[in-house]
């Protein structure tokens, strides 16, 4: 199975949508993939996602599930070392330290209009 990071929005776009590409990533946590996560990552997790749930009408039960299911199948992965930031989002920086410190394949994020797969091939 891959290790692959993923970026919050990906998150944000399985609350919004059943129907799109980022809820099939969710369901497939797991059985074809397994989460890189660190402890910053699952609090980004709960935080954004519990504001989503107000704007969207959801319940949190189904953020915690969401995070439960990182944090069960998810690998956790202690970074010891930071980047020089070379992203555009400075705040996406833990991410990409998350990919290496892991080894991971890929970094899922769901920008417009569709999700995107960063290989990782090159940083390991």
């Amino acid at each position: 199975m891959d290790f692959v990071v993923l970026d919050t929005n990906v998150i944000v776009s399985a609350l919004r949508s059943h129907r799109g590409a980022s809820f099939a990533i969710l369901r497939s946590i797991g059985r074809e993939w397994v989460p890189l996560i660190s402890v910053p990552l699952i609090l980004e997790y709960e935080a954004v996602g519990k504001r989503q749930t107000e704007l969207l009408k959801i319940p949190q039960a189904t953020v915690e599930a969401i995070i439960r299911a990182c944090c069960f199948f998810g690998r956790e992965t202690d970074i010891h070392f930071r980047l020089r930031p070379f992203l555009p989002d400075p705040g996406d920086e833990f991410l990409l330290e998350l990919a290496v410190a892991g080894r991971a394949s890929a970094i899922e994020s769901a920008g417009q209009p569709r999700v995107h797969r960063v290989p990782c091939q090159a940083l390991q």
